[in-house]
């Protein structure tokens, strides 16, 4: 009885405590300027921005988020800010923009290489795109592996 007691007690309390958190700004804008290393943070806070649409600002916390430091340790999510900032200039048409984001990038996702592939279609750097879609196609799922296959067809006409 007591056990159950304490789960509706906890199941409760978590179910408010929720309501407290809805909004990723008040969460993490002041932790995140009590500590700019807290890139995860940054990263929540660039969410928060985009679901605000504040494209500006979703991107640059984006940006910030991916900001390394050789003397501190801080967790990132890497992949996912690489790709939000690069959806964020394929919806704004800034081919250039994903090309320049994309570059180096080692640990880019499948999702960002389809979307730098589409930039080069469109910067009429078919052999690149070409390059990075038979990179991509093997890790890709099926909806975008079909996605990654037409527009390989599309290239080759």
């Amino acid at each position: 009885a007591v056990c159950v007691v304490w789960i509706v007690f906890m199941g409760h309390s978590t179910f408010m405590g929720g309501f407290q958190f809805k909004h990723d700004g008040l969460l993490f804008a002041p932790e995140v300027e009590k500590d700019p290393h807290f890139l995860e943070g940054h990263f929540y806070l660039g969410n928060h921005f985009f679901s605000q649409n504040q494209i500006k600002l979703a991107d640059e916390a984006y940006a910030y988020s991916l900001h390394t430091s050789p003397t501190v340790i801080a967790y990132s999510e890497r992949q996912s800010a690489l790709y939000n900032r690069v959806l964020i200039a394929t919806k704004a048409k800034d081919h250039k923009k994903v090309v320049t984001l994309v570059q180096g990038e080692e640990h880019a996702s499948p999702q960002t290489l389809l979307l730098l592939a589409n930039a080069l279609h469109y910067l009429h750097k078919d052999e690149e795109a070409l390059h990075v879609l038979e990179k991509a196609k093997p890790i890709l799922q099926s909806e975008e592996r079909k996605k990654a296959e037409m527009l390989i067809d599309l290239i080759k006409r």
